[in-house]
């Protein structure tokens, strides 16, 4: 009985968490204001990851950094740091930064230097969050196919779970933001 609790523990452990961080990703995309494609990517991951599992994961990864570092060069090419303005708690980050490197406590005057430090550190943190949603994804399917669930079954409970935490964080920050 015990080790039957534990293993419905893990489950409900791995598809919370699995929830909670594309919950977190929708919050990201409705920042940066991501287009169509990088959403029809997203999906089509999505799809992938709830098909094939831990299998997908290499497939996925190289596909996340490939968006990723696309939009990195995007921005970059076009030295566009209007990211920075959307975000609140960038300009705070660029504040630790610039007081950090420079010791000048006038908040107003960003250097170029800085802008980019944030601008770093906020793709590789958003990287290092859809690689560890890839793999949570992954591993979750391996945990719920020890269930003896049907292959369709897994596919529609972690696609359902993945597009409803995107849509809920998407949703989320929307409404917070017109508060």
């Amino acid at each position: 009985m015990l080790v039957t609790i534990k293993k419905y523990q893990n489950l409900f452990f791995f598809l919370l968490i699995l929830f909670m961080s594309y919950t977190l990703l929708g919050e990201f995309f409705y920042l940066y204001q991501v287009n169509k494609l990088i959403w029809q990517t997203t999906i089509i991951q999505i799809l992938y990851l709830s098909w094939s599992g831990t299998g997908a994961i290499f497939l996925v990864i190289f596909g996340i950094s490939a968006v990723i570092w696309l939009g990195v060069y995007k921005l970059y090419s076009f030295q566009t740091f209007a990211v920075l303005e959307k975000v609140g708690w960038t300009k705070k980050l660029s504040i630790i930064l610039y007081n950090f490197h420079i010791h000048n406590h006038n908040y107003n005057h960003f250097t170029p230097t800085v802008q980019v430090a944030v601008w770093a550190i906020m793709f590789f943190c958003v990287w290092g969050l859809a690689i560890t949603v890839a793999l949570i994804h992954g591993f979750t399917h391996h945990i719920l196919s020890k269930f003896r669930l049907k292959q369709i079954q897994i596919f529609f409970i972690l696609t359902f779970l993945a597009l409803l935490g995107l849509q809920i964080g998407t949703i989320f920050l929307m409404k917070l933001q017109n508060l």
